[in-house]
């Protein structure tokens, strides 16, 4: 059963509702708090955003002072208005206590006004019959009235919003004014009525970048003067301070102007490029309308190059002459010097040469203009140049009203560097070569140099020791014509060839098994002694007879497979070349396709028959040179003196045909193994170089032709020569054939190592009788 209170605060027999009393204080002080952010930050809102839009407009528009004194009354009066409308009024609106229940009840669903009518009965009298519905009323009110909660009744989120805003308003406007106290001070005072203007927002300073030597002075106030070298180029640096406008104008003394923009630069640096006449310059950008200073050019002729050339001094182990190079760039061998020539205009003008990428400057000095072959004319200015390394220069002038040359040339000075020789190894073609008791190493030699060759050399070393050198000689050379360019000199080609005995070197008990390093050594006309080159070394093995018979025996098998497989694809060749006679014999057409594949099988086959050659001439070389025949001996003569005088790196087949046809002719003895190898060679050169071109020519000619009339007359031409390849390749076939037995051969050469050996002890005793 409630209690009745007596106090002040309620009267005599009233019941007593102290938690709904506590909730519903509660609840007053949170909606007050709420309606205090709310209308704060609405002022502070109002304050910051006049305050704002004030400073701006009048900042921009520099406002009248009528205006200017209404918005600082405004600035002052409607935070004051706002204040009493959003504050102090709706603090008056507060509800009483029946309505706080009746806002505290929203949040309760079913409680049917049992706040408000506890708080509208609680003052029943004692005696009224409804008294104890009402106390019951009461009891339900103040259980409920525990669990209610302020918070959910109240929405904090719309007064915060406004009083953070109201915050930021504040802060921004305050930042405005703060971020440049003079202007915010200026503002203040101008709100309140002063006639104080507002500086200017955009000023321009010039200043000028002049070529080098050339200095601006001032004439007067806000004027500068400056004299020029006519095309040179004059940079105008204008710093921009306050307010950046989007593109600043230079306005010249004739009328013209030019825009520059300025992409919100606070300095920007226009050019005049290439000034050739007189004139006055100044600019204006933004508000900054002074124009100021005045820039008067002046422009004067400056001085420059009339003439210039280069004198360029080759080394004298080279042999050149001086030449004389005019342009822009010269190129020039290490070690030479070149002399710069230079003719000023005018002629008493003085100057350097700059070397680009590097410090400190090459003074020219007076010196005469004298090139070769020409005479000593007036004076010149000039310096001497020591070609090292490559450089780019550029040529300064000053004449004596101080002018330079604007933009001096670049000019080049290209190092070349002489390549060492190059030496090549004709033959031995391989790096290793086997040799017999009693036989020669060929040694054949091409070396090439920029300018000259001064010495060929050899030697043979232990290939256990090379420090320990067997033999060592000089090569005679012979020079030739250059087959090719690309030299930077004159260029100089030497062959020398030579014939190394075995016995020369490792004696004439030398067993098989022995081995030795050959190498050649070239030097050219280069002053340093390391300026040489070397070829690749060359291993030198003794071998057996039978050893290098077997080797030779191998050799002889795969070129018989190679020449049974070519003489196939000739038959096959020569039946495709009478079908494409036949067809155009009886009116049909060959197509470009028929006689193009074959074109290229008969080109094929000259490629492939000239590899057989060669492989076989690698064979009758070894056999020749390691005198496996005793009957040889004008053959090794005439082969190596035909070998000798090649300079081609490949392979030539004109000296073996060369010896072929004086061995026909029964000039070179009648030797027997080696004379056989020397047939077989010539076989499969007569195809390649013979009737296998022929038969290409004759094709070539079929298929350019214009008609099939015409092109008759051509494939009866390579039906012929295809004939007499067939019969080349047969004999060849054949004759490879019989030398596949490989005893038949050991039986042959056995008795010419016989006949070699018994020839090599008459030769020792009949030496050993003559001591």
């Amino acid at each position: 059963m409630p209690t009745t209170q007596s106090d002040s605060g309620q009267t005599k027999g009233q019941l007593a509702t102290p938690r709904l009393d506590q909730a519903l204080d509660r609840l007053r002080i949170g909606l007050r708090g709420l309606l205090l952010q709310h209308g704060l930050g609405t002022v502070l809102l109002a304050a910051g955003s006049w305050l704002a839009f004030a400073y701006l407009v009048d900042r921009s528009l520099h406002l009248p002072v009528a205006l200017r004194v209404l918005d600082g009354v405004l600035l002052l009066a409607l935070p004051l208005l706002v204040l009493r409308r959003e504050v102090l009024l709706r603090l008056k609106q507060l509800p009483d206590g029946a309505g706080l229940a009746v806002l505290l009840e929203r949040d309760l669903e079913g409680s049917e006004d049992r706040l408000v009518s506890a708080l509208g009965l609680r003052s029943i009298p004692p005696k009224d019959p409804a008294r104890p519905l009402v106390e019951a009323l009461v009891v339900e009110a103040e259980e409920l009235a525990t669990t209610l909660d302020s918070k959910h009744v109240l929405d904090a989120s719309g007064p915060r919003k406004r009083l953070g805003l109201g915050l930021l308003s504040a802060a921004l406007a305050s930042a405005l004014l703060l971020s440049d106290p003079a202007l915010g001070a200026i503002f203040v005072r101008r709100a309140m009525g002063q006639d104080v203007a507002w500086p200017r927002q955009t000023n321009l300073s010039v200043q000028l970048s002049l070529p080098l030597g050339v200095e601006a002075t001032e004439t007067g106030p806000g004027h500068l003067h400056a004299r020029i070298a006519r095309g040179s180029d004059v940079t105008l640096m204008v710093s921009i301070k306050g307010q950046i406008p989007d593109e600043i104008v230079l306005h010249f003394g004739d009328g013209s102007r030019s825009v520059v923009h300025t992409a919100g630069a606070t300095s920007v640096r226009p050019s005049l490029r290439n000034v050739q006449a007189s004139q006055e310059v100044w600019v204006i950008g933004g508000d900054d309308d002074r124009g100021l200073p005045r820039i008067q050019l002046e422009v004067l002729e400056p001085p420059d190059i009339s003439e210039l050339a280069f004198i360029v001094t080759p080394p004298g182990y080279t042999g050149l002459q001086k030449t004389v190079v005019r342009g822009t760039e010269v190129r020039a061998l290490v070690g030479s010097r070149i002399d710069v020539l230079i003719r000023p205009d005018p002629p008493g003008a003085t100057g350097i040469l700059r070397v680009l990428g590097e410090t400190g400057t090459i003074e020219l000095v007076p010196r005469p203009w004298s090139l070769p072959g020409g005479s000593q004319e007036d004076t010149a200015l000039g310096c001497s140049l020591d070609v090292d390394v490559e450089r780019y220069f550029q040529v300064e002038l000053v004449d004596q009203q101080g002018l330079s040359n604007p933009d001096p040339g670049t000019y080049a000075l290209q190092v070349i560097v002489d390549r060492e020789p190059e030496v090549i190894l004709l033959a031995p073609a391989s790096n290793e070569w086997s040799v017999v008791k009693g036989g020669a190493i060929p040694l054949r030699v091409r070396a090439e140099d920029d300018f000259r060759i001064d010495r060929l050399s050899f030697d043979v070393r232990d290939s256990q020791d090379l420090e320990t050198a067997l033999l060592e000689a000089e090569l005679a050379f012979e020079e030739t014509a250059l087959l090719d360019g690309g030299f930077i000199g004159n260029g100089h080609l030497v062959l020398a060839h030579e014939l190394i005995e075995l016995n020369q070197i490792a004696g004439a008990d030398v067993e098989p098994g022995w081995n030795a390093i050959l190498q050649v050594v070239a030097r050219d006309s280069h002053p340093s002694p390391d300026h040489q080159a070397m070829s690749p070394p060359v291993r030198l093995r003794c071998v057996s007879g039978d050893e290098f018979l077997r080797k030779v025996k191998d050799g002889l098998a795969r070129a018989g497979e190679d020449a049974g497989r070519l003489l196939q694809e000739t038959q096959d060749l020569r039946t495709r070349a009478s079908q494409l006679k036949s067809a155009l014999e009886t009116g049909e057409v060959a197509t470009d396709r028929e006689l193009g594949s074959l074109l290229h099988s008969t080109r094929r086959l000259q490629g492939d028959t000239r590899s057989l050659g060669r492989d076989l001439s690698g064979l009758a070389e070894g056999l020749t040179y390691n005198r496996l025949d005793e009957r040889a001996g004008p053959l090794l003569d005439a082969l190596h003196r035909a070998l000798g005088t090649q300079a081609a790196r490949t392979f030539a087949p004109a000296p073996w045909r060369e010896v072929a046809a004086q061995l026909s002719a029964g000039r070179l003895g009648t030797p027997e193994l080696a004379g056989e190898m020397i047939a077989l060679v010539d076989l499969a050169l007569s195809v390649s170089e013979g009737s296998g071109k022929d038969a290409s020519e004759a094709l070539t000619g079929a298929r350019t032709a214009d008609s099939a009339a015409s092109a008759g007359p051509h494939l009866l031409n390579a039906v012929a020569a295809l004939d007499l390849s067939l019969a080349a390749l047969d004999a060849l076939s054949t004759r490879l054939g019989e030398w596949d037995n490989f005893q038949s051969v050991l039986t042959l050469t056995k008795d010419l190592l016989n006949r070699q050996k018994n020839l090599t002890e008459r030769t020792k005793n009949f030496a050993e009788g003559n001591k």
